[in-house]
């Protein structure tokens, strides 16, 4: 709070900007949120390596995919990139896609968002999945709780759940950022492009 008033003060001083305390104060919880998030996940991402280390990389049962998803927040560009990509039981991408939007998502929020547009993304591509795989651990948790959040990531974690009740035999799984690259580089990739929704940035192997 003090550092954002210090920066409304110099606005103030050096370019003649007047600001409202209604949004400092709006401003300085929204910069709390996202460092708060951004620092939960990088905690979850420290605890699960150590865990998923000591577990050997077991195949998926034949005839089933998987979906991978990441997201990508860069400042400089200020846009929120995803990437997404299924996989067969043999490890074999069969489809993959990136897309963007303008603007800077909290870090959890990005990875919800890219969840759920990964989601109508098989749905729209007729991809039957069965796991689904990312590297926030953080997002499981509140998929799995049963407490009430009104806030837009609320939305995008109801939203979530409503797809997934669709899909009853789908599972939900938590890996470490390294191996979780190809839907990370994808994410990546997207930020580069000027305009992309899902489905724009797609390639699909042979089934």
């Amino acid at each position: 709070m003090l550092w954002k008033c210090w920066n409304a003060r110099n606005a103030a001083v050096f370019k003649n900007q007047e600001s409202k305390p209604m949004h400092i104060e709006q401003e300085a919880q929204d910069y709390l949120d996202f460092y708060q998030a951004a620092q939960d996940k990088r905690r979850a991402q420290t605890q699960s390596t150590t865990d998923l280390n000591l577990l050997a990389w077991e195949p998926l049962p034949v005839g089933t995919l998987k979906l991978n998803t990441d997201a990508a927040v860069s400042t400089h560009q200020n846009r929120t990139g995803g990437g997404a990509l299924v996989r067969d039981h043999s490890g074999k991408v069969l489809a993959a896609t990136a897309f963007n939007r303008m603007g800077q998502m909290q870090p959890q929020v990005a990875e919800g968002w890219v969840l759920l547009e990964g989601l109508k993304w098989c749905r729209d591509h007729g991809l039957n999945i069965q796991h689904i795989e990312v590297d926030c651990k953080n997002l499981l948790t509140n998929l799995q709780s049963t407490n009430e959040n009104l806030s837009s990531y609320g939305t995008i974690i109801n939203a979530i759940r409503r797809m997934l009740y669709l899909l009853p035999t789908v599972t939900l799984h938590h890996t470490r950022q390294q191996g979780n690259t190809a839907a990370h580089n994808l994410a990546q990739m997207s930020i580069g492009y000027e305009n992309t929704s899902k489905g724009d940035q797609i390639c699909r192997g042979k089934q």
